[in-house]
């Protein structure tokens, strides 16, 4: 799947945020690849450098960070599936996730 979208600069610099929808019986690995374009063009043709970070979060939190120019790519990341667990818990034990990239 590919995703396109006009950079349009935002009080906090964020590009793009996408909530995640997986299975919710299967784990869900997946390979992701974010590319800074202008004009449909890598900007590396542009001798342009353009640093970014990448966050995956969960509930919020941030459990997996990396940075990059122009380019990041993601490889073999799990998204962990949601069945049997609790939408809270008091003692700490995992609940349903909600990831946003």
């Amino acid at each position: 799947m590919e995703y396109t979208d006009t950079y349009q600069t935002s009080k906090y610099g964020i590009i793009f945020k996408e909530k995640i929808f997986t299975s919710p019986v299967d784990h869900t690995s997946v390979c992701i690849n974010v590319r800074l374009l202008k004009d449909g063009v890598d900007m590396d043709n542009h001798g342009v450098k353009r640093y970014f970070n990448l966050e995956v979060k969960d509930n919020g939190k941030v459990i997996f960070k990396k940075k990059g120019s122009n380019q990041i790519n993601l490889t073999h990341f799990v998204f962990r599936a949601n069945q049997g667990l609790p939408e809270s818990s008091e003692t700490g034990e995992e609940v349903k996730h909600n990831y946003v990239i």
